[in-house]
Parts: C-alpha cells; structure tokens; sequence
C-alpha cells in the first residue's frame, strides 16, 4: 500500500488545529462606549490664600518717597479676611469595552475624559478693610515757608467677589481678578495741590493637572472582584486602556469609582498700589508716582486646592456590564466549522482510495 505523502500529514494536522484553536479562544462582542458626567467640589473652608484655613491678616506700614523739594508719606493699615473658596471640575470620562465575551479570558477596557463647555466654576470674596493717611511737605524757597500738609485718616471696608466659568482642560491655566479703587485723597494747603489714591486688588490663578481615579470587576454571580486598577490621566489628548482577566463565565459589573480632579496648581494674590499726584504750580513744578504693589499680603507661590472626590451613589461615577459565555459557540465558529470538517472528509477519503495504512477504525474515529 502506498503511503500517504508529508502533505497529507501536515493539511490534516493544521485543519484540526486550527480548528480546535478557534473552538478554544474567545471571541468579543460588540464594541461598546459608554460615557459618565464627574463633578469634583473644592473642599468646604478651602481659603482663597492659603494651603490650610483662612487666618485673618493685620497689616501697617509707611510709605515715604521723595524728589526734590517734595517729600511724600503714605500711612496705611490693611486687615484681611481671607475668606473661603468654592466651585467645582465638571467633565466627562468614556470607556469603550467589548459588551460580549465568548469564553472566560483576557479583554480590555480604553478610558477617555473630556471638559464640559464653561460647567467648571471657582468662586470666592476676600474681605478687607483699609485704612489711609497721606501727608506732603514742600521746601519752599526763601522767603516762602515751607508747606506740611496732610488729611484726616479714611476708612474704608472693601468687599470683593470673584466668579469665573470656565471649561476643564488639563494644564490649561485660568484666572480671576478684580480691584476696588475708591480710596481716594485730595490734600491742599494754600500753594499745593496734591491727590492720592490707594486701591485694593486680588486676583487668582488656577490650573487642573491630572484626574485620578480606580477601575475595579466584579463577578455578579460569586460577589468574587478583581484587584483595583489605577485611571490616572496627567494630559488632555491621553487615554487608559487597561487589561481585565474575566475568569468565570457569568455577568461581571465593571466600575470606575472615586474619580476626580487629583492634582492642581493655585495662586492666589492680594495686595495695595498706591498712585500720587503733587505739585505747586505758582512754581511751575510737581512730582507723580505709583507704587505697584505697595505691599502684597500672601505668598505668590503656587499650592494646591482641595477638591473633594466624586460622589453619585456611593462613591460610582459609572458602570458597564460585560457578559461572558461558558463555551465559545458563536456563530462564526459554526460556520468556519462547517467549511472546514468537509475538507477533513475529503481528505480522508482520499487516504483510502490511495490506500492509506489506517485502519477503518481509526478512520472512523477521525471522521
């Protein structure tokens, strides 16, 4: 009897592997994307100017400045109520999964987040009272007396808000300011005219830098959950794609849980500027200034905003489901099957009628 060629041998041997691989693997459902609103809150007494809780400031000084026959002073207090900071990052996050598992086996899950047109917010008043006495003296020439002029102290309480909506974008800086600069003074003394004016300001500075949050599986059926996962995103275009061993065959509720905003940049400045006006004009001359800032009443380095994380039913910014089947029969299967089982006939009939060394037992037992 002739024996069958090599080829016969390695055909039959590939069509069954493959065969038995395509039964064994698991194939993906359809592929799924699914999108959730998270809202992150700054933290309840976060201060607007410092790391920890708004301590209110007392502050006083002196300001003198002089040119040629003029010499200026300005006495001035500021005592400061920080005040408290609140708002919000609002966004987006996406995952895009495959829905249908045909076996128990490896998938993956891809994160994505977006910023929500103007839905972010900071706010904030900072509070301050303020308080200013100027003087002036003049050297007149001889025989003219030299002039020493001042006015009655002002007081002043100064209240001023910040709102600014913005769109979250990750490393994209936004800001607020605002300034009261109604302390005015008008001093005159027979041939000097002199006006000051001392204006109060704040403004801040904020950005975003990373989100951070955990994805974790867990089996419906057994209670059984897969070790967490850290989402992190540090940049606007990045995304997460994270790997996921289903190992049982059931429903699994996939969560991304505790998100928010995880990292940020803020600064935060308050101070006073002065601007000055003085002049005798019988003698043709006069001085004019501005001090910007006179003083600045909080560190101008960046810290760290507290913001509180994601909270909607518990701690769950959102959840899918994944189905996973216990034998891998998909349609597909069955049809790349059929096709192939006729060539394994053709084959082995042809072993026969070229007189094959097997035995029919062991034909039929390969059919």
């Amino acid at each position: 009897m002739t024996p069958l060629s090599p080829g016969h041998y390695h055909l039959r041997g590939a069509i069954l592997g493959v065969l038995l691989l395509i039964l064994a693997a698991p194939t993906w459902g359809l592929a799924v994307t699914d999108s959730w609103i998270f809202r992150s809150e700054v933290s309840p007494g976060q201060s607007m100017t410092a790391p920890g809780p708004a301590q209110r400031l007392d502050l006083e000084d002196n300001y003198v400045y002089r040119s040629g026959i003029f010499t200026t002073g300005f006495e001035w207090t500021v005592k400061l109520d920080p005040g408290t900071l609140s708002g919000n990052v609002e966004g987006v996050v996406s995952a895009r999964y495959a829905d249908r598992l045909s076996a128990p086996g490896w998938t993956s899950v891809t994160l994505s987040h977006q910023g929500l047109t103007h839905e972010s917010r900071l706010q904030g008043t900072i509070r301050a009272q303020v308080t200013g006495k100027p003087y002036v003296g003049v050297a007149m020439p001889w025989p003219i007396p030299d002039i020493n002029a001042g006015v009655p102290i002002k007081v002043v309480d100064v209240d001023l808000s910040m709102s600014e909506d913005f769109t979250t974008g990750l490393d994209a800086e936004i800001g607020a300011s605002t300034a009261y600069e109604g302390l005015k003074f008008d001093v005159s003394a027979g041939l000097l005219s002199a006006e000051f004016g001392l204006s109060f300001y704040n403004r801040f500075r904020f950005t975003p830098e990373a989100y951070q949050g955990t994805l974790q599986a867990r089996h419906l059926g057994s209670g059984f959950t897969l070790q967490e996962q850290d989402v992190y995103f540090a940049t606007d275009t990045s995304t997460v794609t994270l790997p996921l061993y289903l190992d049982k065959p059931g429903y699994w509720a996939v969560e991304l849980k505790d998100f928010g905003l995880s990292d940020n940049s803020y600064v935060n400045e308050s101070g006073v500027s002065l601007s000055a006006d003085a002049g005798v004009p019988l003698l043709g001359t006069g001085i004019g200034f501005e001090v910007h800032p006179l003083a600045q009443f909080n560190d101008p380095n960046p810290f760290a905003l507290r913001f509180e994380r994601h909270y909607d039913t518990g701690e769950r910014v959102g959840q899918f489901i994944v189905q996973v089947d216990a034998i891998p029969l998909p349609p597909t299967v069955w049809l790349l099957a059929s096709t192939l089982l006729p060539l394994i006939f053709l084959e082995v009939e042809a072993a026969r009628n070229k007189g094959s060394p097997w035995s029919d037992s062991e034909v039929a037992g390969t059919v």
